[in-house]
């Protein structure tokens, strides 16, 4: 699943953290900025919580995509919670 998401040149950080949600679920989670990786998740499972923080400076858009791990997308819900951009 892709998120692009349009960043006004004044900011300079994004903050946000990531879960997944469901019985038994994984995914992987990163953040990408023309096409190459900014960040990316190890895996993340049910009862974990990520937190990112990122440098955006000059960065016109950003894609926040999530992925299922390597046991599959059966069950997953990857959570992108509470981003806020930083001037």
């Amino acid at each position: 699943m892709r998120h692009p998401v349009p960043v006004d040149r004044g900011h300079a950080g994004l903050d946000l953290s990531t879960g997944a949600a469901a019985k038994r679920p994984t995914a992987v989670f990163e953040i990408r900025r023309d096409g190459k990786s900014l960040r990316r998740s190890p895996v993340v499972e049910a009862d974990q919580l990520l937190n990112f923080e990122v440098n955006i400076t000059g960065i016109n858009q950003l894609e926040l995509t999530t992925a299922p791990s390597e046991d599959g997308s059966n069950s997953d819900w990857g959570l992108w919670l509470e981003p806020q951009l930083a001037r």
